[in-house]
C-alpha cells in the first residue's frame, strides 16, 4: 500500500525518500510489453500523445516512460529488439531480451541460438528461463548445466543472464517445506554454475515474489556472486521495498508501480 496521502488541495504527496523511490526506479525492470496481444495503458497512450495502433508504437510509449524513471531494463520479445534499440537511447534503460520464454520448453541449442541472435543484435540482458521440469524431478544438476551454459554462452558479450526457476511451479504453497526445497535447490544450483542472477517467475501466473521466498534464495546464494530478481505479483512501491530489504537486486513489474509514480508526483 502506498504511503502517499493527499494534500488540502487534492494534491498527492509521497511519504517516500527520494532515495526510496530511487532505490525502486533503479532495480526495476519494465515488462509492459512483455505481453502475448497489446494490452495498451492509458499511460501510452498519453505517452505517445496518440493512439498506439501498430507494434512498433507499442514498443515506443513504453520506452517514453521507462525512460523518464531511469528504470534498470526495459525487457521485450526478440521481435521489439530493434525498436528497443530505435527508442531507447539513454544508458538506462538497458534492452533486455527474454529467451525459452515464458514456459521454458526449448532445447538448450534452441534457447543458445536465440540468444545469441540477441547478443549479436545488441541486447544488453537476457531473462531465460530454466525447464522447470528439472527443478520439479530434483535434478539440480541439469538445472545447474542448462544456466551455465547460457551464462558462459554470454560472458563474451559481458552480458548477464537471469535463470527463472518459475517458483509458482514448484511450490504449492511457501509453506510446504518440500517444495520450498527445491526452489533452495534449483537456486543454490544457479549460483554453483556461475549464473547472473535468480529470478523467481516470468510474471505470466507462475507464481508470486514474496519476502520469505526471496529471503530462502538469498540464504541459498549467499557467498556467491548471483544475485536475486523479484518477479511476480509487485502491485506498489511498498511491495518493491520490501523485496529489496529481504536480498533482492532486481525487481520486475508493469503498470502499478508506475502509476503510482506518477501519482506521488515523480
Amino acid at each position: 500500500m502506498t504511503r502517499g496521502v493527499r494534500s488540502a488541495e487534492g494534491q498527492v504527496m509521497s511519504g517516500y525518500s527520494k532515495e526510496e523511490i530511487r532505490r525502486v526506479t533503479s532495480a526495476y525492470d519494465f515488462s509492459a510489453t512483455l505481453t502475448a496481444a497489446m494490452e495498451i495503458h492509458p499511460m501510452m497512450r498519453r505517452a505517445l500523445r496518440r493512439d498506439v495502433a501498430t507494434p512498433e508504437d507499442y514498443v515506443h510509449a513504453a520506452a517514453i516512460v521507462a525512460m523518464k524513471y531511469r528504470f534498470a531494463a526495459f525487457a521485450g520479445w526478440p521481435f521489439q529488439l530493434e525498436w528497443m534499440k530505435k527508442y531507447l537511447t539513454a544508458e538506462f534503460p538497458k534492452k533486455q531480451m527474454v529467451v525459452n520464454f515464458p514456459y521454458g520448453t526449448d532445447p538448450l541449442d534452441v534457447a543458445l541460438g536465440q540468444m545469441k541472435w540477441g547478443l549479436d543484435r545488441g541486447a544488453e540482458e537476457i531473462d531465460s528461463v530454466v525447464p522447470v521440469q528439472f527443478a520439479q524431478s530434483g535434478d539440480f544438476a541439469a538445472v545447474g548445466r542448462y544456466a551455465k551454459a547460457l551464462q558462459d554462452a554470454a560472458r563474451p558479450y559481458g552480458v548477464q543472464v537471469k535463470s527463472i526457476i518459475r517458483i509458482g511451479d514448484l511450490m504449492k504453497t511457501e509453506d510446504d517445506a518440500r517444495t520450498l526445497s527445491k526452489v533452495i535447490g534449483a537456486a543454490k544450483a544457479v549460483a554453483t554454475a556461475g549464473g547472473a542472477f535468480v529470478k523467481t517467475c516470468t510474471g505470466f501466473a507462475d507464481g508470486k515474489a514474496t519476502v520469505r521466498i526471496v529471503s530462502a534464495i538469498k540464504e541459498a546464494v549467499a557467498g556467491t556472486p548471483t544475485k536475486v530478481k523479484a518477479s511476480g505479483g509487485i502491485t506498489c512501491i511498498g511491495d518493491a521495498l520490501a523485496l529489496l530489504d529481504a536480498g533482492a537486486d532486481r525487481l520486475a513489474g508493469k503498470w502499478p508501480i508506475v502509476l503510482e509514480l506518477e501519482a506521488l508526483g515523480v
